[in-house]
């Protein structure tokens, strides 16, 4: 077998497809493919990432329709992405592949709370690794975490750049990590 071209890559699955064509909840046969093809990287050596959106059962804005508060709207949204990512890691768990789930929600009976790993350290030392790698494998590194700190610790209202106080970035946020991504390939 070859070697992989990467040693690490980070897959974004769309609620939407883990319903496939139900388009609503969640089709174990689709999941178990995708479950496979994961099984099949790591075991070649590939560090897998997974984001899973939560389409497939709520849309925050669009299910809302302004009849719920955006934040509380957007708080439905995390949940369904959490209930996917707990029934993807169920079924990456029965083909053998060891997973951790993480969310910024605090709900610690089925993931870690992003924010406490980021206030007690464990994600800067996460990214200082990941950093560590990437400089290794002369990969350039667009770290927006870096930048989004920087803006904390000179005093800008950081949450403030988000559209909804907490997770979604507002235009002006994706607007400076994009051009933080083409500052970094234009390197």
């Amino acid at each position: 077998m070859d070697e992989p071209k990467y040693k690490r890559v980070l897959l974004k699955i769309s609620g939407e497809a883990l319903a496939g064509d139900k388009h609503f909840g969640l089709d174990f046969q689709v999941m178990g493919r995708v479950a496979d093809v994961i099984k099949e990287c790591v075991a070649m050596g590939v560090q897998v990432g997974v984001v899973i959106g939560g389409g497939n059962f709520w849309r925050g804005v669009k299910n809302g329709e302004g009849h719920i508060e955006r934040t509380r709207a957007d708080h439905m949204g995390m949940l369904a992405t959490a209930m996917n990512c707990m029934a993807m890691a169920d079924v990456l768990e029965q083909k053998g592949v060891d997973v951790r789930v993480q969310t910024a929600l605090e709900i610690r009976a089925v993931a870690e709370d992003t924010l406490k790993i980021q206030l007690d350290g464990r994600l800067e030392r996460y990214l200082d690794a990941a950093r560590e790698v990437c400089t290794r494998q002369g990969a350039a590194v667009c770290d927006c975490y870096a930048k989004w700190k920087l803006l904390s610790q000179n005093g800008v209202d950081t949450t403030a750049l988000l559209a909804n106080g907490i997770n979604h970035p507002s235009r002006e946020m994706a607007w400076m990590f994009a051009y933080s991504l083409l500052e970094t390939m234009m390197r």
